[in-house]
Protein backbone atom coordinates (compact mmCIF):
# COMPACT_ATOMS: atom_id res chain seq x y z
CA UNK A 1 0.00 0.00 0.00
CA UNK A 2 1.32 3.43 -1.01
CA UNK A 3 1.74 5.91 1.80
CA UNK A 4 -0.11 9.11 0.82
CA UNK A 5 2.28 11.13 2.95
CA UNK A 6 5.23 9.82 0.94
CA UNK A 7 3.43 10.66 -2.33
CA UNK A 8 2.72 14.18 -1.17
CA UNK A 9 6.33 14.62 -0.13
CA UNK A 10 7.51 13.30 -3.52
CA UNK A 11 5.17 15.72 -5.34
CA UNK A 12 6.48 18.58 -3.23
CA UNK A 13 10.09 17.67 -3.98
CA UNK A 14 9.32 17.28 -7.68
CA UNK A 15 7.60 20.67 -7.83
CA UNK A 16 10.42 22.26 -5.86
CA UNK A 17 13.05 20.78 -8.17
CA UNK A 18 11.03 21.78 -11.23
CA UNK A 19 10.57 25.34 -9.95
CA UNK A 20 14.26 25.60 -9.13
CA UNK A 21 15.25 24.31 -12.56
CA UNK A 22 12.84 26.72 -14.24
CA UNK A 23 14.23 29.61 -12.18
CA UNK A 24 17.78 28.69 -13.13
CA UNK A 25 16.80 28.33 -16.79
CA UNK A 26 15.12 31.74 -16.81
CA UNK A 27 18.16 33.27 -15.11
CA UNK A 28 20.45 31.65 -17.67
CA UNK A 29 18.27 32.99 -20.48
CA UNK A 30 18.35 36.48 -18.96
CA UNK A 31 22.12 36.32 -18.70
CA UNK A 32 22.43 35.03 -22.25
CA UNK A 33 20.24 37.88 -23.50
CA UNK A 34 22.27 40.39 -21.50
CA UNK A 35 25.48 38.91 -22.92
CA UNK A 36 24.10 39.12 -26.46
CA UNK A 37 23.03 42.72 -25.89
CA UNK A 38 26.47 43.55 -24.50
CA UNK A 39 28.17 41.85 -27.44
CA UNK A 40 25.98 43.83 -29.86
CA UNK A 41 26.83 47.07 -28.06
CA UNK A 42 30.52 46.22 -28.23
CA UNK A 43 30.26 45.44 -31.95
CA UNK A 44 28.51 48.77 -32.54
CA UNK A 45 31.09 50.62 -30.45
CA UNK A 46 33.96 48.98 -32.32
CA UNK A 47 32.36 49.77 -35.67
CA UNK A 48 31.91 53.38 -34.55
CA UNK A 49 35.54 53.59 -33.45
CA UNK A 50 36.72 52.14 -36.75
CA UNK A 51 34.57 54.63 -38.60
CA UNK A 52 35.70 57.73 -36.71
CA UNK A 53 39.33 56.57 -36.81
CA UNK A 54 39.11 56.85 -40.61
CA UNK A 55 37.06 60.05 -40.75
CA UNK A 56 38.26 63.64 -40.91
CA UNK A 57 36.66 65.35 -37.92
CA UNK A 58 36.30 68.70 -39.69
CA UNK A 59 34.70 67.72 -43.00
CA UNK A 60 33.37 64.21 -42.46
CA UNK A 61 35.40 62.99 -45.43
CA UNK A 62 37.91 60.18 -45.13
CA UNK A 63 41.14 61.05 -43.32
CA UNK A 64 44.55 59.80 -44.44
CA UNK A 65 44.08 56.38 -42.84
CA UNK A 66 40.64 56.03 -44.41
CA UNK A 67 41.96 57.12 -47.80
CA UNK A 68 44.71 54.51 -47.70
CA UNK A 69 42.32 51.75 -46.63
CA UNK A 70 39.77 52.66 -49.31
CA UNK A 71 42.58 52.90 -51.88
CA UNK A 72 43.76 49.36 -51.13
CA UNK A 73 40.26 47.90 -51.33
CA UNK A 74 39.41 49.73 -54.55
CA UNK A 75 42.74 48.81 -56.13
CA UNK A 76 42.07 45.11 -55.45
CA UNK A 77 38.75 45.38 -57.26
CA UNK A 78 40.39 47.20 -60.17
CA UNK A 79 43.06 44.50 -60.46
CA UNK A 80 40.39 41.79 -60.42
CA UNK A 81 38.22 43.52 -63.02
CA UNK A 82 41.17 44.87 -65.07
CA UNK A 83 40.08 48.48 -64.60
CA UNK A 84 42.24 51.57 -64.54
CA UNK A 85 42.31 53.63 -61.35
CA UNK A 86 42.75 57.39 -61.11
CA UNK A 87 43.35 59.69 -58.18
CA UNK A 88 42.65 63.40 -58.19
CA UNK A 89 44.65 65.55 -55.76
CA UNK A 90 43.29 69.04 -55.04
CA UNK A 91 45.01 71.89 -53.19
CA UNK A 92 43.04 75.11 -52.68
CA UNK A 93 44.72 78.18 -54.15
CA UNK A 94 45.43 81.06 -51.79
CA UNK A 95 43.97 79.35 -48.76
CA UNK A 96 46.56 80.83 -46.40
CA UNK A 97 45.49 84.35 -47.35
CA UNK A 98 41.83 83.39 -46.92
CA UNK A 99 42.60 81.87 -43.53
CA UNK A 100 44.50 84.98 -42.47
CA UNK A 101 41.54 87.17 -43.46
CA UNK A 102 38.77 85.03 -41.97
CA UNK A 103 40.67 83.50 -39.08
CA UNK A 104 40.90 79.80 -38.35
CA UNK A 105 37.19 79.40 -37.64
CA UNK A 106 36.21 81.03 -40.91
CA UNK A 107 38.84 79.00 -42.74
CA UNK A 108 37.51 75.79 -41.19
CA UNK A 109 33.98 76.69 -42.24
CA UNK A 110 35.19 77.17 -45.81
CA UNK A 111 36.90 73.76 -45.76
CA UNK A 112 33.70 72.20 -44.45
CA UNK A 113 31.69 73.68 -47.30
CA UNK A 114 34.22 72.59 -49.90
CA UNK A 115 34.11 69.12 -48.34
CA UNK A 116 30.33 69.04 -48.69
CA UNK A 117 30.65 69.86 -52.37
CA UNK A 118 33.13 67.06 -52.87
CA UNK A 119 30.84 64.69 -51.04
CA UNK A 120 31.15 62.67 -47.85
CA UNK A 121 32.50 59.11 -47.97
CA UNK A 122 31.73 58.76 -51.64
CA UNK A 123 28.09 59.84 -51.36
CA UNK A 124 27.04 62.34 -53.98
CA UNK A 125 25.81 65.60 -52.48
CA UNK A 126 22.40 66.38 -53.92
CA UNK A 127 23.26 69.86 -55.19
CA UNK A 128 26.35 68.72 -57.11
CA UNK A 129 24.68 66.87 -59.93
CA UNK A 130 27.03 64.70 -62.00
CA UNK A 131 30.16 65.79 -60.10
CA UNK A 132 31.07 62.49 -58.47
CA UNK A 133 29.83 59.01 -59.23
CA UNK A 134 28.33 57.12 -56.30
CA UNK A 135 31.34 54.81 -56.01
CA UNK A 136 33.91 57.63 -56.05
CA UNK A 137 35.34 58.54 -52.66
CA UNK A 138 36.51 61.90 -51.38
CA UNK A 139 38.97 62.47 -48.55
CA UNK A 140 40.95 65.17 -46.81
CA UNK A 141 44.47 64.06 -45.86
CA UNK A 142 45.07 67.37 -44.10
CA UNK A 143 45.22 71.14 -44.39
CA UNK A 144 43.63 72.48 -47.56
CA UNK A 145 44.28 69.34 -49.57
CA UNK A 146 41.56 67.00 -50.81
CA UNK A 147 41.76 63.68 -52.62
CA UNK A 148 39.20 61.93 -54.77
CA UNK A 149 39.62 58.22 -55.50
CA UNK A 150 38.26 57.29 -58.92
CA UNK A 151 38.10 53.55 -59.58
CA UNK A 152 37.23 52.54 -63.15
CA UNK A 153 38.19 56.01 -64.35
CA UNK A 154 40.78 56.85 -67.00
CA UNK A 155 42.93 59.97 -67.07
CA UNK A 156 40.63 61.88 -69.43
CA UNK A 157 37.63 61.23 -67.18
CA UNK A 158 39.54 62.37 -64.09
CA UNK A 159 40.71 65.52 -65.86
CA UNK A 160 37.12 66.26 -66.85
CA UNK A 161 35.98 65.84 -63.26
CA UNK A 162 38.70 68.21 -62.05
CA UNK A 163 37.54 70.88 -64.49
CA UNK A 164 33.89 70.51 -63.50
CA UNK A 165 34.71 70.71 -59.81
CA UNK A 166 36.84 73.80 -60.36
CA UNK A 167 34.04 75.50 -62.28
CA UNK A 168 31.65 74.56 -59.49
CA UNK A 169 33.85 76.06 -56.78
CA UNK A 170 34.59 79.23 -58.75
CA UNK A 171 30.87 79.83 -59.22
CA UNK A 172 30.08 79.24 -55.53
CA UNK A 173 29.60 82.01 -52.97
CA UNK A 174 30.81 80.66 -49.65
CA UNK A 175 29.34 82.30 -46.56
CA UNK A 176 31.24 81.94 -43.30
CA UNK A 177 30.79 83.48 -39.87
CA UNK A 178 33.62 85.91 -40.62
CA UNK A 179 33.02 86.87 -44.21
CA UNK A 180 32.20 85.78 -47.73
CA UNK A 181 34.58 83.98 -50.05
CA UNK A 182 34.11 83.87 -53.82
CA UNK A 183 36.14 82.57 -56.71
CA UNK A 184 37.65 79.63 -54.84
CA UNK A 185 39.81 77.53 -57.11
CA UNK A 186 42.56 74.96 -56.79
CA UNK A 187 45.69 73.35 -58.12
CA UNK A 188 45.21 69.74 -59.07
CA UNK A 189 47.09 66.64 -60.13
CA UNK A 190 45.66 63.56 -61.81
CA UNK A 191 47.46 60.23 -61.79
CA UNK A 192 46.16 57.06 -63.43
CA UNK A 193 47.55 53.53 -63.28
CA UNK A 194 46.37 50.01 -64.07
CA UNK A 195 47.56 46.44 -64.25
CA UNK A 196 50.46 45.29 -62.08
CA UNK A 197 51.11 48.81 -60.80
CA UNK A 198 47.90 48.52 -58.75
CA UNK A 199 49.52 45.87 -56.58
CA UNK A 200 51.04 48.80 -54.67
CA UNK A 201 48.43 51.58 -54.99
CA UNK A 202 49.91 53.76 -52.27
CA UNK A 203 53.44 53.65 -53.65
CA UNK A 204 52.48 53.82 -57.33
CA UNK A 205 49.37 56.02 -57.22
CA UNK A 206 48.90 58.00 -54.02
CA UNK A 207 52.45 59.02 -53.13
CA UNK A 208 53.47 60.20 -56.63
CA UNK A 209 50.29 62.29 -56.86
CA UNK A 210 50.88 63.74 -53.39
CA UNK A 211 54.41 64.72 -54.36
CA UNK A 212 53.28 66.17 -57.68
CA UNK A 213 50.72 68.48 -56.06
CA UNK A 214 53.58 70.25 -54.29
CA UNK A 215 55.32 70.78 -57.63
CA UNK A 216 52.07 72.11 -59.13
CA UNK A 217 52.01 74.91 -56.54
CA UNK A 218 55.60 76.01 -57.24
Amino acid sequence: MVDETDVAEDDYVTRHVYDELRRRLEEAERRATAAEDLAAELRDANAHLRRISQQDALTGLLNLRGIHNALRKMASACVREKWSFSVLFIDLKGFKAINDRLGHIGGDELLQQVGRILGSDGQLVSDVISALRLHDVAGRPGGDEFVILLPKQDEAGAEGLARRLRERLIAERFETSYGTVEGVTFYYVVRTIDGDALEDPIGNLYKPAAAAIGDAKD
